[in-house]
């Protein structure tokens, strides 16, 4: 995510990181983000990601990365409307674990359509934006 903050900063953008409260006893937030907002707990984490959120693009990162990805594809499953539009999965890396998850869950066309992988920053650009 410094890449991605490096960027978008160098270009002229803003940044806002949002946390959780508790991160603060074990890392501090990257210290070039234009704004930081600190939620109480996950959920509230993840609803101040999507708001305003027309897609989430999803980045290799660890277990915590996965947890977000998989509590914004169930808000996806139920079609609510603070929910994105797009959920995009950005590298080749993903089609291994969507590959298991197609051998070994119930894991139909319906869910699986829901997300969408990108092989590059343009290609997952593209789908968020609906182009």
């Amino acid at each position: 995510m410094e890449a991605v903050t490096r960027g978008a900063v160098e270009a002229g953008g803003k940044v806002v990181g949002c946390t959780l409260a508790w991160y603060a006893e074990t890392r501090l937030p990257f210290s070039e983000l234009s704004e930081v907002i600190e939620a109480a707990d996950l959920g509230d984490r993840i609803q101040n990601l999507l708001t305003g959120a027309r897609a989430a693009v999803v980045l290799p990162g660890g277990v915590g990365t996965l947890n977000e990805l998989f509590w914004v594809w169930t808000l996806m499953t139920h079609d609510r409307d603070d929910d994105p539009d797009a959920l995009v999965l950005l590298g080749d890396h993903w089609d291994e674990l969507l590959d298991l998850l197609d051998r070994r869950f119930e894991f139909g066309p319906d869910l699986r359509g829901l997300l969408k992988v990108a092989h590059d920053p343009e290609e997952a650009a593209r789908i968020a934006w609906g182009v």
